[in-house]
C-alpha cells in the first residue's frame, strides 16, 4: 500500500508526534586537524591525514553561525544509543538549560553511551566548535569523561577526540568542547560521549551545539586509498593463510571499530596472512602501505614485525622486499608503514605480515594502501581460468562458517576440484576477492561448474552471486546465474554475465546455495571479458520519455547506488522523473542492529534525486523478507514464536510494536521533506490463504495488528 508523505497516521502511530528541528543539508565529509579545548585547556592533538592552512581573509570577514543546537525540549533530535545498548530517556531529573536533558542508564560496557551522526549538518572544509554538558546521575562517584567524532572513511573507522579526560561529578554540570576541520575523506561522522572509567554509571547530557567558526578552504592533493581493509563485514576480502596457518576475522580485538584478523598456528618466521595485490597496484607508481599489527601475547623478547612484498618479476627469480619493519617489546598495537614501488613487469605480488617470533600469533587491522597520483587499474587478462589442478584454492576462500578445501573425489575436468561442506546459512560457500581483477565498464561471462554432494531432499536453488559496494556505500548483492536442481548430483552449469560502471570498494564472488546444509563441489570457474570498456554512446537525439509522457503519468526506475554514475546515470537523468531504490531503504539495510541506522545508500539516492529534479519513492517500510532477524527477538535474545507464556507474548507484541515505531520515526523524521511517496507495508496479501493475509513473521505475532491504523 503506498501513503502520500501528509499521511497522518498508520500502525496506531501518529506522523505528527516527530517533532524538533530537522536539517537536510548535502552530505559532507570530514578528516582535518583537529584542535582540542576542554575547559579553557588548549591542547594541540594533532593532524589527521594534513593540516589545512587558514584563508585569513575569511577569517576576518567570517561570523560563526550555530548549525545545531539540542536542549532535548521536544525530543530526541536525533541521539541513539551506541549499538543500541543502554536506554536512553529524556528527563526533568536535571537540566543544564530548559526543563530536559537525556539520561542514559542501563549500561554495561564503556562503549554504551549516547552518540548522534553529524555527517549532513557539516560543510566540507569548513571548521566546527562542537560542545556539549555532562553529568552524573546523582549517586554516581566522580570520573572521567571525554567528547569525541568517530571518524568513518570508507571502510575506516578513526576515534578523534575533542577533549581531553575531563572530571565530572553528580552535583555541576560540565562542559565538554572541542574544534575540528570536516574535510572530503569522511563519508560518516558521528560524536559519542565516552564515560570509560564506570562503564555501569548513568550521565545525563544537555545542550548540544556545533558553531561554523570558518568558512571552507580549499584543501591541497592528498593520499588516494587504492585499497583498505579493517575486516569490520566479517570478510577476508582476499586476505588468506601463508605456510598453513589459521587465518580468520575476530572481535577479540580491534584497532578500529570491533573486528581484526587473527594470525595463528605459525611455526616459521615467514608464516602469516598475506594478500594478492598484483590485480591492485601498477608499475611505475609509488605507494605508502600501512597496517596495525598487536601480538596476542607479551614476548619473551623484542620482535620484529615486518610488512613485506614477495615480487616475481617476469622472467626472474622471486624476491623479498621489506616495506616495512618495526622493533617491539610489547604486546601493543604498532603501526607499520613504509613506501613500495616496481618498475618491470610482474608475475607476482604478495604482501604478506610477518614476526621474527616463528610461534607468534597476532593481530592485524586497518590496512591500507595508498598512492598521491591517480591511477587506473591495471591492464587485466580476457580470462581467468580456475581449475585447482594445481592443488591450491586458487584465491578462493571460506564465506561464512562453511569449509573450503581442494579434493580429488570429484571433478568436472581434470583430477581436481573445490568441496564447500559445514554450510549453516545459505549465504555461505566460497568466494573470490575479484576486485583487483574486474574492470570498470567491461561486460563479463562468468561460467562455474557446481554438483551436489548429496542428493537434496527436494528442489534447492545454486546460486551464482557478486557482492559489490561502491565507495563509500554499503554492499549490495547482485545474482549472476541460478539453477534449480533436484533429486540428482549431477554437474551443473553456471552462466550469466555482469558489469560495473561506478567506482567500487568492494568485488566479491561467491557461489552459495538455497538449503544451509547443501555440501557440494565447484570447478571450472571462468571469468572472460565479451565487451569493450568503450561502449557506444547514449542517444540523445530522441524524446526523453519523462517529456513524452509527462501529461499522463512519471517515468520511475528502481536504482541502486551505483546505478548513480556513469551511463546508469546519464540514463536516468535523460529519461527518468522518479526514483525507487532496490535494496537500501529496506528494514535490515537502514537499521541492520537496534538502533544503528545506516543512511548512508539511502542519502545518496535522496540527494541525487534532488539535484536532478526526481521524485522518491521510499521502498520500504515494512516487509516479511529482509528485514533483521533482532526484531523479532524478545529482550533476552529468544525467538518470540517459540513462547508459550501468554503474558510474556503480550509483553513481546508490543516490544515488537515499539521496534516499529522507532523503526519508522527514524525514518519518517530523516525523510519526512524528501519524499513522495510511501512503501508502507509490502506484500501484506496472500491469496491463498483463507484470510488472504500473508503468513509473515509479523503475522505470526501480531496478526494484523502491525499494518492496522486509525
Amino acid at each position: 500500500m503506498t501513503v502520500k508523505e501528509d499521511f497522518l497516521s498508520f500502525y496506531g502511530f501518529k506522523l505528527n508526534l516527530f517533532g524538533g528541528v530537522i536539517m537536510f543539508v548535502k552530505a559532507k565529509r570530514l578528516v582535518g586537524s583537529i584542535l582540542v579545548v576542554c575547559l579553557l585547556t588548549w591542547t594541540m592533538v594533532g593532524s589527521i591525514a594534513f593540516e589545512v592552512e587558514a584563508n585569513e581573509r575569511d577569517e576576518e570577514e567570517f561570523e560563526p553561525v550555530v548549525i545545531v543546537e539540542h536542549g532535548f525540549e521536544d525530543g530526541y533530535d536525533g541521539w541513539v544509543t551506541r549499538g543500541g545498548q543502554g536506554t536512553l530517556t529524556r528527563t526533568t531529573e536535571a537540566a543544564h538549560s530548559g526543563e530536559y536533558s537525556l539520561k542514559i542508564t542501563e549500561r554495561t560496557q564503556d562503549w554504551h553511551m549516547p552518540r548522534i551522526e553529524i555527517t549532513n549538518y557539516l560543510e566540507k572544509g569548513a571548521t566546527y566548535h562542537i560542545e556539549l554538558y555532562v553529568r552524573f546521575a546523582e549517586g554516581v562517584k566522580p570520573s572521567h569523561m571525554y567528547l569525541a567524532v568517530l571518524d568513518r572513511a570508507g571502510t575506516i573507522d578513526t576515534e578523534l577526540r575533542l577533549c581531553e579526560d575531563t572530571l565530572v561529578t553528580d552535583s555541576e554540570w560540565v562542559k565538554l568542547e572541542g574544534e575540528y576541520v570536516f574535510s572530503s575523506y569522511t563519508t560518516g561522522a558521528y560524536v559519542y560521549v565516552y564515560a570509560k572509567e564506570d562503564p555501569t554509571a548513568s550521565y545525563l547530557i544537555d545542550d548540544f551545539k556545533i558553531t561554523m567558526i570558518k568558512p571552507p578552504v580549499e584543501e591541497p592533493p592528498q593520499w588516494t586509498v587504492v585499497a583498505s581493509y579493517d575486516f569490520e563485514d566479517g570478510e577476508l576480502n582476499g586476505w588468506r593463510s601463508r605456510g598453513g596457518t589459521t587465518v580468520e576475522i575476530t572481535d577479540e580485538e580491534a584497532y578500529t571499530g570491533q573486528k581484526s584478523l587473527k594470525v595463528t598456528g605459525r611455526t616459521q618466521n615467514w608464516h602469516g596472512a598475506e594478500l594478492d595485490v598484483k590485480g591492485i597496484l601498477n608499475k611505475g607508481v609509488t605507494y605508502e602501505i600501512s597496517a596495525y599489527v598487536k601480538l596476542i601475547d607479551q614476548p619473551d623478547s623484542d620482535r620484529a614485525i615486518k610488512i613485506t612484498m614477495q615480487n616475481k618479476a617476469t622472467g626472474e627469480e622471486r624476491n623479498w622486499t621489506t616495506v616495512a619493519q618495526k622493533v617491539v617489546s610489547s604486546n601493543e598495537w604498532v603501526e607499520l608503514r613504509g613506501l613500495y614501488t616496481f618498475n618491470k613487469d610482474m608475475d607476482e605480488l604478495i604482501l604478506y605480515i610477518e614476526s621474527s617470533g616463528a610461534t607468534d600469533s597476532y593481530y592485524i587491522d586497518s590496512i591500507e594502501i595508498r598512492t598521491q597520483v591517480e591511477v587506473s587499474p591495471p591492464q587485466t587478462p580476457s580470462s581467468y581460468v580456475y581449475d585447482f589442478e594445481d592443488g591450491t584454492s586458487q584465491g578462493w576462500g571460506p564465506r561464512g562458517a562453511a569449509k573450503v578445501e581442494v579434493t580429488d573425489e570429484a571433478s568436472y575436468e581434470g583430477n581436481y576440484s573445490l568441496k564447500v561442506t559445514e554450510r549453516t546459512a545459505n549465504w555461505h560457500g566460497t568466494q573470490l576477492d575479484v576486485k583487483g581483477i574486474l574492470v570498470k565498464g567491461i561486460q563479463y561471462e562468468i561460467s562455474a561448474y557446481v554438483k551436489l554432494i548429496n542428493q537434496p531432499a527436494g528442489k534447492t536453488q545454486i546460486v551464482l552471486t557478486m557482492e559489490q559496494a561502491v565507495k563509500g556505500g554499503s554492499s549490495e548483492y547482485k545474482w549472476i546465474s541460478n539453477r534449480e536442481v533436484s533429486n540428482n548430483t549431477e554437474w551443473v552449469e553456471l552462466r550469466g554475465n555482469y558489469s560495473f560502471s561506478a567506482d567500487m570498494d568492494k568485488l566479491i564472488l561467491y557461489i552459495e546455495a538455497q538449503n544451509p546444509q547443501d555440501s557440494y563441489y565447484v570447478d571450472k570457474v571462468e571469468i572472460r571479458a565479451i565487451s569493450s570498456p568503450q561502449p557506444p554512446p547514449i542517444q540523445t537525439d530522441i524524446p526523453a520519455l519523462k517529456e513524452v509522457f509527462s501529461k499522463y503519468f512519471t517515468i520511475g526506475a528502481a536504482v541502486e547506488p551505483s546505478h548513480l554514475e556513469g551511463r546508469h546515470a546519464e540514463i536516468l537523468k535523460m529519461h527518468y522523473n522518479f526514483i525507487v531504490a532496490e535494496n537500501v531503504m529496506k528494514p535490515e539495510n537502514i537499521q541492520p542492529y537496534e538502533g544503528v541506522f545506516n543512511w548512508t545508500n539511502a542519502d545518496k539516492i535522496f540527494d541525487f534525486a534532488e539535484k536532478h529534479g526526481m521524485g522518491v519513492r521510499f521502498h520500504t517500510l515494512v516487509w516479511h523478507q529482509q528485514t533483521p532477524k533482532w526484531f523479532f527477538l524478545d529482550e533476552n535474545g529468544n525467538d518470540m514464536t517459540k513462547e508459550t507464556d501468554p503474558e510474556k507474548r503480550e509483553a513481546n507484541k508490543q516490544l515488537l510494536l515499539k521496534r516499529l515505531e522507532n523503526h519508522i520515526t527514524a525514518i519518517v523524521q530523516r525523510y519526512k521533506d524528501k519524499v513522495d511517496a510511501w512503501d508502507v507495508v509490502n506484500e501484506a496479501i496472500d491469496p491463498s490463504a483463507p484470510d488472504g493475509y500473508r503468513r509473515s513473521p509479523w503475522n505470526k505475532k501480531m496478526g494484523t495488528e502491525y499494518f492496522k491504523h486509525n
